[in-house]
């Protein structure tokens, strides 16, 4: 894990996709199910990084950042609360990533890190040997209606390319054309240390049809990198964004949605420095 891992890079046609995708075509749109995981394996930290500029975060909303709970209500599993609104910041940076793989319709779970970039599960973009076509990013769905972004490339690592391996389960996705106008984006950090620290995960699980949020704090199950316990979005939220509040930035992804273990449990690879040359190679 100490040397940079190569990247593997596919261009786009994006001229169909927003006709592609029609009301009737995303409801007929599958959710794939993650696979079960036993952890993963440790990983050193280097120097703490951030991205982001400060008032692109805060995005057309200023107060965005500051959660309202009256937006918030509960009764899902795992203390899963659901978001009355997600046209409103932050909510709206999180959104749905419809792709289609071998002719089959999917959807699952993704968010904006950059005027340009969407970070999502690798899966997504790539797997079982053959690149996602059709890609489309809509972001605070349902409730931001026909506001749409198509990919016109993507980028994940070689190791997930080849071999599927879930340290570099998370890629990214050029947009083709600015999404930080309309909503401003999350930053993105790494590095960071996972003592002490909280996170706000935005998922579409397949079990209920509206954006999610939980707040849930880090745990240490043996080898596992990074693991978050009350978490059973399971399927749709794949690559679904950790997002954590750096002092000066505001709210920045740290994470990605891209496993479970256990009952009640997900985990995310550990952003370490190679998610900013992922999030250069998209176009950032």
């Amino acid at each position: 894990m100490s040397e940079e891992p190569e990247i593997s890079i596919t261009e786009l046609d994006s001229e169909t996709v927003e006709a592609f995708w029609t009301d009737e075509a995303m409801v007929g749109a599958e959710a794939e199910e993650p696979t079960p995981s036993d952890g993963f394996e440790g990983a050193d930290r280097g120097e703490e990084s951030v991205y982001g500029d400060p008032e692109a975060i805060a995005g057309v909303a200023p107060d965005g950042d500051t959660v309202s709970m009256g937006n918030l209500t509960g009764g899902y599993p795992c203390d899963v609360m659901k978001v009355g609104n997600a046209s409103l910041a932050p909510f709206c940076r999180a959104g749905r990533l419809f792709y289609t793989l071998s002719g089959t319709r999917y959807w699952t779970s993704a968010a904006t890190v950059g005027d340009r970039v969407v970070l999502t599960w690798a899966g997504a973009l790539y797997r079982r040997g053959e690149w996602s076509t059709n890609i489309q990013f809509r972001p605070g769905y349902p409730d931001m209606g026909s506001v749409n972004f198509s990919g016109i490339r993507s980028v994940v690592f070689s190791g997930w390319k080849t071999g599927e391996d879930k340290h570099y389960a998370y890629g990214m996705l050029k947009t083709n054309r600015s999404v930080t106008k309309q909503i401003g984006h999350f930053g993105l950090a790494w590095n960071q240390t996972k003592n002490g620290r909280s996170w706000e995960i935005y998922a579409y699980p397949s079990y209920a049809p509206h954006q999610m949020y939980t707040k849930a704090h880090y745990l240490y199950p043996k080898n596992t990198l990074m693991a978050i316990g009350n978490n059973n979005f399971r399927a749709g939220a794949l690559g679904a964004p950790w997002a954590t509040r750096i002092p000066d930035y505001g709210l920045c992804v740290n994470g990605v949605q891209a496993g479970q273990f256990g009952s009640c449990n997900a985990e995310s690879p550990y952003f370490d420095a190679n998610v900013k040359r992922l999030w250069d190679a998209a176009g950032g």
